[in-house]
């Protein structure tokens, strides 16, 4: 099962450049099982639907570490491919990749591109083909999923985070449910496969309704998620992903938040300000509550 088969998603592209979106979830068709076993019954099903060579699309994150894990101890054949900019400008994020896959003998191919050059000279194209997105890092997903797809190979991509906010400007007898900050930029790797009549699977951890609904039923997710107030400080997200991680995945190595970026934040910065100003206020954001979340996914 993949993801465009799990998603509940509407891109209106005649109203391009006033794209809009709705992302959301298919129901599950029975009660989940472990967090875990989900996933695993996920990378199972995901083997079986292709007939092409697996490459999980890794930047050296505890997202796609996770995901080459769970395919390892599965015993599913996989490669793994990783984006390396030109003159090591994500050293630093990629070395865990590398590192993983050398303890692992995993097969690695390093795809090397200029990112100041993909910048300049694709981006646009992307943008021209109708491809909407606030961050640059959507696009490197088409960038990956089109990598593997010129290799003949099926493209798994980690891809969503399960990461909540809230409306910190509220008071906290006051603040609102948790919820994900959806935009159309969720949208457009799942659109540049439907346009180009491929398969691949962006959003691995989306990918069926069970691993979602899974994943909120995880204690401390769970108790999290009824005191929200512990996402008023933006960093402790990503905190309680990499807790939840390395409870099941004990042997992972910590790591700092990486974006992949952190040497070119001037041009991460001039993107950002071209995307809002190319698109701005046009895109519409669908922030999906978690109680809202918890209806369209329960059986």
């Amino acid at each position: 099962m993949a993801t465009m088969d799990n998603l509940q998603y509407r891109w209106d592209e005649p109203n391009f450049p006033t794209p809009s979106s709705r992302f959301g979830f298919c129901r599950c068709t029975r009660i989940p099982l472990s967090w875990m076993e989900e996933l695993k019954k996920a990378a199972l099903s995901l083997a079986e639907s292709t007939t092409k060579p697996i490459w999980i699309c890794s930047s050296g994150g505890v997202d796609s570490e996770t995901l080459c894990e769970i395919f390892l101890r599965l015993k599913v054949p996989f490669s793994v491919l990783t984006i390396e900019f030109a003159d090591g400008k994500n050293a630093h994020d990629i070395a865990y990749a590398k590192q993983w896959c050398h303890e692992n003998k995993v097969f690695q191919k390093l795809h090397r591109i200029d990112i100041f050059d993909f910048v300049k000279n694709e981006l646009d194209h992307y943008i021209g083909d109708g491809y909407a997105a606030v961050e640059l890092f959507r696009y490197m997903m088409i960038k990956e999923m089109e990598v593997v797809e010129d290799m003949g190979g099926f493209a798994v991509l980690a891809g969503g985070e399960q990461l909540y906010e809230i409306d910190s400007t509220k008071s906290v007898l006051t603040a609102a449910d948790p919820y994900l900050n959806v935009d159309i930029s969720y949208t457009t790797p799942l659109e540049w496969c439907r346009k180009n009549h491929v398969r691949h699977e962006p959003f691995f951890y989306f990918s069926t309704p069970e691993i979602m609904l899974a994943w909120l039923q995880i204690p401390l997710i769970d108790f999290v998620l009824k005191n929200p107030d512990f996402f008023r400080h933006p960093t402790n997200k990503h905190a309680l992903k990499n807790s939840v991680i390395r409870y099941h995945f004990p042997q992972q190595q910590w790591r700092n938040k990486y974006t992949g970026f952190e040497q070119v934040l001037n041009l991460a910065k001039m993107v950002k300000a071209r995307l809002g100003d190319h698109f701005g206020a046009r895109i519409r954001k669908s922030p999906l509550y978690v109680t809202e979340l918890l209806q369209q996914l329960r059986p």
